[in-house]
């Protein structure tokens, strides 16, 4: 048998349809870097220039890391026809988590740790990592939201 687009390409994929645009792609990029850049804004410090600065550092870094990490895993998430909004957060915690552990495991080559505290090491890394994979979900569900309509 082969491959339809119109048939899914994974089994189970029913459900409500999902499509979007190449404009509404623009958007939730936008929507997306946004969103990133006020979650980094909210931890920064109280003073307004601290403030202004995370938001254009976090909402740069979650567009890079949208369009460098997220889009391929979009893609094949389109390609399954998996578009749906449990999907977009499973994509955007899964992009997350790894992005951010890998981060966390790269300081790990140089610092010279030693066997007793590399456990503790590794498992302060996975649970930031699992915190930030909750806030990317987030972001993700922003951008999902801009992004797709549902087809009648």
């Amino acid at each position: 048998m082969r491959w339809r687009r119109d048939r899914p390409l994974l089994l189970g994929a029913t459900g409500p349809r999902y499509r979007t645009t190449l404009d509404r792609i623009g958007l939730a990029l936008g929507a997306g870097a946004v969103a990133g850049g006020a979650v980094t804004a909210l931890a920064s410090g109280p003073e307004p220039l601290a403030v202004l600065v995370a938001f254009a550092g976090g909402a740069v870094l979650t567009l890079l890391a949208a369009v460098l990490l997220g889009g391929p895993l979009w893609w094949l998430a389109g390609l399954a026809d998996r578009r749906g909004p449990v999907s977009a957060a499973a994509t955007g915690a899964v992009a997350g988590f790894a992005l951010f552990l890998g981060v966390q495991a790269a300081g790990f080559a140089g610092a010279g740790i030693d066997a007793l505290t590399l456990p503790y090491r590794w498992a302060s890394a996975v649970a930031i990592a699992l915190l930030l994979a909750g806030v990317a979900a987030a972001v993700a569900l922003v951008a999902w939201r801009v992004a797709y309509r549902r087809v009648r």
